[in-house]
C-alpha cells in the first residue's frame, strides 16, 4: 500500500467518488444537449427520450444482475469491470453517426453502470464503520455531485461551443484516475460460492423490458393496439411470475425477505417516488431551450442551479440522519420539492428571479430525500446482503427513473400532439393544415422548418403560436404529474419511516 492502513477507507472513498462521478454526469449533461441532437439526426421526441431511457433500462434491468455478481466474484474485481464497460461504452457513445447507434451505445453504458453503482457502494459501506456510514455517503454524494451540479453547465457549454460528443468523451479520463485509485486503495476480496440465478435474471429483465417499451411506444403503436397490449400483459405477467418464483430459489436474484422490514419498504419507497418526479428535469433542459430561448450553455447554467445545493445539502442530509433518523429530512426535502413543482406549473413562463427561486428550493429537496434513504436501506442489513440490498435500492432508482422518463413522454408527446392538432382546428385559415409534418416545429428540426416554408404566409405566424401553446401546455401538464407523485411520497415517508432510527440506535 501507498498510503496507511488507517486512511484506506478515505483513499476507497475517493477512487469510489471518482468513479461514480461519471454516472452522475452521464444523469444530468445530456438533457441539455437532446434539442442540439435531434436537430442533427432529425430524430422523433420518441426516439430522443429512448437516448435516456436506454440507458436507464439498462441500469434498472442490469443492477441487480451487478449487484448479485459483486456479491459473488468479489467487489473490486466486479467493480473493474464495470468501469470498463462504462469507458468503452462512452466512446462509443462520441463516435456515434446515427441515432440508433447513440440508442444502442447508451444501453451499453447503462450495463456498465448497472455494476459499477452496487459494487461502489458496498465498497464503500464495507470500509466504514456504522456510526460513520451516514457522513460516508453524505461525503461520497456530496463530492460525486460536484459532477452533477456541473453537468448542465458543461454539457450546454460543450453543446454550444464545441461539440455533443464531447461530453461522453470526457468520461475516459474521469475513469482511468478511478481505475488507478481503487488498485490502490481497495484490497481484493473473495466471493462466495454460489449459483446465479438466470431464471429470475431472465424474467426480471424481460418484463421490466417490456413494460417500459410498452409505455415508450403506446403514442406511436397506439395504445389499444395488439402490440402495446401484448407487451404490456407479458411484461405484468413476467414480474408476477418472478414475485412467486423467487421465494422458492435458495440464493434468489431479489430477496423479498427484505420487504417485511417497514423502514426498508419506507427507505425504498421515497427513493422511488423521489427518482421518478426528479425526471421532470429532463424536460426542463429542453423547455428552456425550446420555450423560453435560451441557450443551451446559458440553459446549462440555470440547470446547474437545481443541482448545485446537492453539493452542500447531502452532506447535511447525511448527518441529520446519523442524528434524527430519516423521517424529517425525508419530509422536508418532498415539501420544497413540491412547492418547487407547483410554482413552476402554475407559472410556465416564470422571470429569470422566479425561475432561480424554484430551481434552488428544488435541489436542496434532491438529497435531503435521497441520502437518508439510501442510508436508511442499507443500514437495516447484515453485511453479507449489501451488495444485494445497494442493488435493489438502486433497481427502485432506476426503475422510477425509466418509468417517469416513459409517462412523462407519454403525457408530454400526447398532450403537444393533442394540443396542437385541436388549436389548428379551431382557426378556420389552419383548419386543413397536417400537425404531423411540423411536430418538430419547437423543437426547429429541419424537416418541421421545411414543411413550415411550405405553408401560406397568411398561417406562419398562427401555427408557430399554437405550437408554443401546445408545449407549455403539455410541459405544465408533466410538473402536475411530478408534483403528484412528490406528494405521494412525502404522504408515504410519514407513514412508513414513522418509527425509523438513526442506525447506531436501532
Amino acid at each position: 500500500m501507498l498510503f496507511k492502513e488507517a486512511n484506506r477507507k478515505w483513499w476507497i472513498l475517493f477512487a469510489m467518488t471518482s468513479c461514480i462521478s461519471m454516472i452522475f454526469i452521464d444523469v444530468t449533461v445530456l438533457p441539455v444537449a437532446l434539442p442540439t441532437i435531434q436537430r442533427q439526426f432529425n430524430a422523433s421526441p420518441e426516439s430522443l427520450q429512448w437516448i435516456l431511457n436506454g440507458y436507464t433500462l439498462a441500469l434498472c434491468v442490469f443492477v441487480l444482475a451487478g449487484g448479485r455478481l459483486g456479491d459473488v466474484w468479489g467487489q473490486r474485481k466486479t467493480f473493474c469491470l464495470g468501469l470498463f464497460l462504462f469507458s468503452i461504452s462512452s466512446a462509443l457513445c462520441g463516435l456515434s453517426s446515427s441515432i440508433n447507434t447513440l440508442i444502442i451505445s447508451r444501453f451499453l453504458q447503462g450495463i456498465g453502470g448497472a455494476i459499477l453503482i452496487p459494487t461502489s457502494s458496498a465498497l464503500l459501506f464495507s470500509s466504514f464503520p456504522l456510526k460513520e456510514r451516514g457522513k460516508a455517503l453524505g461525503l461520497y454524494v456530496s463530492i460525486g455531485s460536484i459532477f452533477l451540479a456541473i453537468g448542465p453547465f458543461l454539457g450546454g457549454t460543450l453543446t454550444q461551443y464545441s461539440s455533443w460528443r464531447m461530453i461522453f468523451f470526457i468520461n475516459l479520463p474521469i475513469a482511468a484516475v478511478g481505475y488507478i485509485l481503487t488498485m490502490i486503495s481497495v484490497h481484493p476480496s473473495k466471493g462466495r460460492k454460489q449459483s446465479f440465478d438466470w431464471v429470475g435474471f431472465i424474467t426480471l429483465a424481460s418484463g421490466i423490458s417490456s413494460v417500459i417499451i410498452a409505455l415508450m411506444q403506446g403514442n406511436t403503436w397506439g395504445w389499444g393496439s395488439l402490440s402495446t397490449l401484448g407487451a404490456l400483459i407479458f411484461g405484468i405477467g413476467s414480474i408476477t411470475a418472478l414475485i412467486l418464483a423467487e421465494r422458492q430459489i435458495e440464493h434468489p436474484l431479489i430477496d423479498f425477505t427484505l420487504y417485511k422490514n417497514k423502514i426498508f419498504v419506507g427507505a425504498n419507497t421515497s427513493i422511488f417516488c423521489n427518482q421518478l418526479q426528479l425526471c421532470t428535469t429532463v424536460f426542463w433542459a429542453m423547455y428552456l431551450q425550446n420555450s423560453l430561448g435560451y441557450s443551451p450553455a446559458m440553459a446549462g447554467m440555470l440547470s446547474f442551479l437545481s443541482n448545485a445545493p446537492v453539493l452542500f445539502v447531502a452532506t447535511l442530509a447525511g448527518s441529520l440522519v446519523d442524528k434524527y433518523g430519516p423521517r424529517i429530512p425525508v419530509i422536508t426535502g418532498f415539501c420544497l420539492i413540491f412547492v418547487s413543482l407547483v410554482v413552476f406549473m402554475i407559472n410556465p413562463q416564470p422571470s429569470l428571479p422566479l425561475l432561480i427561486g424554484i430551481f434552488i428550493p428544488y435541489g436542496c429537496g434532491i438529497p435531503l430525500v435521497f441520502t437518508p434513504s439510501f442510508t436508511s436501506a442499507m443500514s437495516h442489513v447484515d453485511d453479507s446482503r449489501r451488495g444485494m440490498v445497494s442493488a435493489m435500492s438502486t433497481m427502485a432508482r432506476q426503475f422510477s427513473t425509466t418509468l417517469g422518463i416513459a409517462l412523462f413522454t407519454v403525457l408530454l408527446v400526447g398532450r403537444q400532439k393533442g394540443e396542437f392538432a385541436s388549436l389548428l382546428e379551431s382557426n378556420t385559415l389552419t383548419a386543413r393544415i397536417d400537425p404531423i409534418p411540423l411536430e418538430g416545429l419547437v423543437s426547429k428540426t429541419p424537416a418541421a422548418l421545411q414543411a413550415l416554408k411550405a405553408l401560406p404566409d397568411s398561417t406562419v405566424s398562427y401555427v408557430i403560436s399554437y405550437a408554443d401553446k401546445a408545449y407549455t401546455s403539455a410541459f405544465t401538464l408533466v410538473n402536475g404529474a411530478a408534483a403528484a407523485f412528490s406528494l405521494i411520497g412525502l404522504l408515504l415517508a410519514y407513514f412508513l419511516l414513522a418509527k425509523a432510527k438513526p442506525a447506531h440506535l436501532k
